[in-house]
C-alpha cells in the first residue's frame, strides 16, 4: 500500500482531537455594535450583559445607545480588554483560576437546568387552574383612565380650562404632569381598581365613561382624570403574568426541595454543632448561613 495511502487511512481512523476551547469564548456575538482595540463587540454580547442585570427584554434593542446602556457597554468593553489580557499572560492555566472558571460554569448550568425544569412543569393547565383558584382577585371592577398630576391647583384649573378649548390631554401630560409613571405615556394609567389609587380611585370607580373628572387632590398633587373605559375584571390573558410568576415561585422552591430531599448527600465528617461557638457566630438556624454572612444570589428561571 502506498505510503500516502496508509497516512490517509491513519488520519481517519485517529483524527486529531479538536483544538480547545478558550474560556470565555463567544461563539455567536451578532452583528459588531462597537470595538474595544480593534476588538469587536457583538449586540448579542451586550444583550446578555443587559439581561445579566435583570433588564426587561422589550427594553433590551437600542439600550446601548442610551446614556444608561452606554455606560454598562463601557464597562463591558472594559472587561474585554481585561479579558484579553488574562489570555496572554495564560492565567487560564492557573489552577485556582481554573478553579473559579468551573465553578462559575457549574453554577450557569445548575440554574440553567432549574429553571427548564421549572418552566417545563409551568403548564398552561396549571397556568389556568392558578387563574381559577385565584379568581376573587380578578373578579372585581377596574377602570382605565389618565391623568395630569400637577402640584398646584390654580395650575389644575388652568389645565382643566385649556382642555375644555380643545388642547390635547397627552400633549399637556407631557409637559405639565409630575407624576414620571405617566406622563411620558400621554397620562395613561392602565387599569386598576379603586384602592390602588388612594383618595381618588373610588371617585374615578363612580364616573362614568368619558368623563373628566378634576382638579381631585391628593398626597401627590392635583389630578384632573379622564376615564376611558370600565369592566367587571381582570381577563386571563392580563392575569397571566401574574400567575405564571406565581408558579415559577412556587415549582422554584419545590423542583429544589424535591432534589435536596432525593439526592443521597453523605459527608466524610460529623457536624460540628460546636463551630460556631467557638468563633463567636450567633448559631444559624437550619439551612441559614451564619449571623454575618451574604445570603447567596437568588436563582431565577
Amino acid at each position: 500500500m502506498r505510503p500516502w495511502l496508509v497516512a490517509l487511512l491513519a488520519f481517519a481512523c485517529n483524527p486529531p482531537p479538536p483544538p480547545p476551547v478558550v474560556p470565555g469564548t463567544i461563539e455567536n456575538p451578532g452583528p459588531t455594535v462597537g470595538t474595544v482595540d480593534g476588538t469587536p463587540i457583538g449586540a448579542n454580547e451586550l444583550a446578555q450583559v443587559f439581561k445579566s442585570m435583570r433588564v426587561p427584554p422589550d427594553m433590551i434593542e437600542g439600550l446601548e445607545n442610551t446614556p444608561r446602556g452606554r455606560h454598562i457597554a463601557q464597562e463591558y468593553a472594559v472587561a474585554t480588554v481585561l479579558y484579553s489580557k488574562a489570555l496572554e499572560m495564560k492565567l487560564q492555566d492557573d489552577p485556582e483560576v481554573r478553579m473559579q472558571i468551573a465553578f462559575a460554569e457549574r453554577q450557569v448550568l445548575a440554574q440553567a437546568a432549574r429553571g427548564k425544569m421549572t418552566r417545563d412543569a409551568v403548564t398552561e393547565e396549571a397556568i389556568r387552574a392558578w387563574y381559577d383558584e385565584n379568581k376573587a382577585r380578578f373578579d372585581k371592577p377596574e377602570v382605565r383612565a389618565r391623568q395630569i398630576v400637577v402640584a398646584s391647583e390654580s395650575l389644575a384649573k388652568d389645565l382643566t380650562d385649556r382642555l375644555a378649548k380643545g388642547e390635547d390631554f397627552a400633549e399637556l401630560a407631557k409637559a405639565h404632569s409630575i407624576d414620571p409613571t405617566t406622563k411620558n405615556a400621554g397620562g395613561e394609567i392602565g387599569w386598576f381598581k379603586a384602592h390602588e389609587m388612594p383618595q381618588i380611585g373610588d371617585q374615578v370607580m363612580a364616573a362614568d365613561v368619558g368623563t373628566r373628572l378634576g382638579p381631585l387632590e391628593s398626597r401627590l398633587g392635583f389630578h384632573i382624570v379622564e376615564v376611558e373605559e370600565k369592566r367587571d375584571a381582570t381577563p386571563f390573558e392580563e392575569a397571566r403574568p401574574m400567575a405564571e410568576q406565581a408558579l415559577l415561585e412556587k415549582e422554584r422552591d419545590h423542583q429544589t426541595e424535591v432534589i435536596r430531599q432525593s439526592a443521597k448527600i453523605e459527608w466524610a465528617q460529623p457536624l460540628d454543632e460546636e463551630w460556631e461557638k467557638r468563633h463567636g457566630i450567633e448559631p444559624a438556624a437550619p439551612g441559614q448561613l451564619p449571623a454575618g454572612h451574604p445570603p447567596p444570589e437568588p436563582v431565577h428561571p
